[in-house]
């Protein structure tokens, strides 16, 4: 549904600290797969960040924590934004009866054969759920009751083949340190253990709008960091969104290879196939300001190779390569 990070199939989590926008991010996220268009494209006048591509399908989005109003006040500002229509296949379900508790599996009262119902009722591709905390039951988050909530969670993504994203907190006091990044993300072992991709966003200490965004699990595939920048109007005289969006924009904690790795996906994405040196000099005018050497691209460029990530072709001339974003 969106290359790179969000599989059809798949299961996975986003989580971070209270405050830092994990849902209006992830609501971005499905207007993005709605409209067709990638997500967390550069913003007006920024050529940094990083993009990613999307699969166009419906979305839907299942609230148990922010209630109906919130819920649709920010799915309305992002839908306006995209300029989708009222027949968009975006999809929210707030605050649903009977509530979703993914330990209960007996025949006459199987929750998560009700979650797929869902997922298939409104044919989603792309489906956020609103908090793993909530949708647990009795379960104790930090025992090996999870295990089969995560379990149930897996069987839905499975079942209706949608990627699922599920919102979840991070552990107190969890960012820095010599602690294993994993670490950072609350609960029992099994939590961990169950997922393809868990992405702990974080919110910049000086710009609260500015989001930068890690995997800390990741099957396969590894994931650099990126960031994110919230954009937004208020209507008229109140504090209710009209509009609002997220751009892609360099997080200043990522390194310069992270950076470079970035600069390269983006310009292939956009320019197609090119030639080395042509590669690095647009790499070099898409970067701007930040100064990257021809060498270090050039090395995180044979690191995307290595990755699968990008294809590597042989030119019209002898000894000369083309590259290009690979084909999934």
């Amino acid at each position: 549904m969106i290359d790179e990070l969000f599989e059809a199939g798949s299961l996975n989590v986003v989580y971070g600290a209270p405050g830092s926008l994990k849902s209006l991010l992830l609501l971005d996220a499905c207007a993005c797969v709605v409209a067709g268009v990638p997500w967390l494209e550069s913003g007006p006048g920024s050529t940094t960040g990083r993009s990613f591509a999307t699969e166009q399908g419906a979305a839907l989005y299942l609230d148990f924590d922010n209630g109906m109003r919130r819920a649709l006040d920010r799915l309305e500002a992002m839908a306006r934004h995209r300029q989708l229509g009222d027949t968009a296949p975006l999809y929210v379900v707030a605050m649903p009866s009977p509530w979703l508790d993914l330990t209960k599996s007996n025949p006459r009262d199987n929750h998560r054969e009700q979650l797929a119902g869902y997922v298939q009722q409104y044919d989603a591709q792309l489906v956020v759920l609103d908090n793993l905390g909530v949708i647990s039951g009795d379960a104790d988050e930090n025992a090996a009751d999870m295990a089969g909530v995560m379990a149930a969670l897996r069987w839905v993504a499975e079942t209706t083949g949608a990627a699922l994203v599920v919102i979840h907190h991070q552990r107190k006091g969890a960012v820095g340190g010599k602690q294993r990044n994993g670490d950072s993300l609350r609960g029992h072992s099994s939590i961990e253990a169950s997922l393809d991709l868990a992405l702990r966003v974080e919110r910049d200490a000086d710009d609260s709008n500015l989001l930068s965004v890690e995997a800390t699990k990741a099957r396969g595939v590894s994931v650099d960091p990126f960031g994110a920048r919230f954009s937004f109007n208020h209507k008229p005289t109140t504090h209710d969104l009209e509009t609002a969006c997220f751009f892609g924009e360099t997080p200043s904690n990522l390194s310069p290879d992270q950076q470079a790795r970035n600069a390269i996906s983006d310009v292939l994405s956009a320019q197609g196939a090119l030639n080395q040196k042509t590669l690095v000099a647009e790499v070099q005018a898409h970067l701007g300001s930040t100064k990257i050497g021809r060498d270090r691209i050039l090395r995180n460029l044979a690191i995307l190779v290595s990755r699968g990530l990008v294809a590597e072709q042989q030119g019209a001339l002898k000894n000369a390569k083309m590259y290009a974003v690979a084909l999934p």
